[in-house]
């Protein structure tokens, strides 16, 4: 629903203001009745970064926008379990940041990607494994039963390592960012490139709570929109 709604501003800015209002209008409905916290929070920043971060015209800039908000989610989630400090932060700001009490599989990952921190384990060959299934016990970590990290970034460095972190956020971050910018004035769709500014930016934010970076899972559609977008800033900054 989060992308519907994207989408239906889109159709609001390029195509038809009632059309697009009505997708926006109908989707946020069928959202909000999801209960999806992490979309339902999360969708609003995207939207707000990516009118600031399109309009910003300093590089530096843009970039200290990119990296603020993940930064952010990063610290008060995988650092509320790493640091004393932040936690009691946290607990003072919120109840339960990870939204569904995610804290075990997190701190489940963080173990195991301490175990193989160069390769990882694996590209899809971790979660729900023999090994894992067949270690789990009633008082034992739900860990060894989840399908994923229920985090982009933590998700893909226990199946492939810091390497294979550094490769993908070069990819997923470093490599869109400097499209962008390379993009001259005047050369790309105002409403398409904040489309997938807007669909980058929540896929990035999103991965911070869900396994959504190279997902076959619930949030796919996310991923596939994402990489749809990564390609499209791709094309723009490469257009004569």
């Amino acid at each position: 629903m989060a992308i519907l709604i994207i989408f239906g501003i889109y159709i609001f800015r390029a195509l038809s203001g009632v059309l697009g209002s009505l997708i926006v209008a109908l989707a946020s409905v069928f959202l909000i009745f999801t209960e999806s916290k992490s979309s339902i929070m999360l969708l609003p920043f995207a939207l707000a970064v990516s009118v600031v971060f399109v309009r910003l015209r300093n590089t530096a800039a843009k970039l200290i926008v990119l990296i603020c908000v993940p930064a952010i989610i990063g610290v008060l989630t995988i650092g509320s379990i790493q640091f004393a400090a932040v936690n009691a932060l946290v607990n003072e700001l919120m109840p339960d940041p990870t939204f569904t009490g995610r804290v075990e599989i997190w701190q489940f990952s963080l173990d195991h990607i301490a175990q193989h921190p160069i390769v990882g384990f694996g590209f899809q060959a971790f979660w729900g494994t023999s090994e894992l299934v067949n270690s789990w016990t009633w008082r034992g970590s739900w860990g060894y039963r989840a399908p994923d990290a229920h985090n982009g970034y933590l998700n893909i460095a226990v199946m492939t390592g810091l390497v294979g972190l550094v490769l993908t956020l070069g990819w997923v971050l470093v490599r869109p960012f400097i499209d962008h910018v390379r993009t001259p004035p005047g050369r790309a769709d105002p409403a398409l490139n904040l489309m997938f500014i807007q669909t980058w930016l929540f896929g990035l934010y999103l991965s911070g709570f869900e396994a959504v970076l190279f997902t076959n899972g619930s949030v796919r559609v996310v991923w596939f929109m994402m990489v749809v977008s990564i390609f499209g800033l791709r094309l723009q900054a490469r257009a004569k």
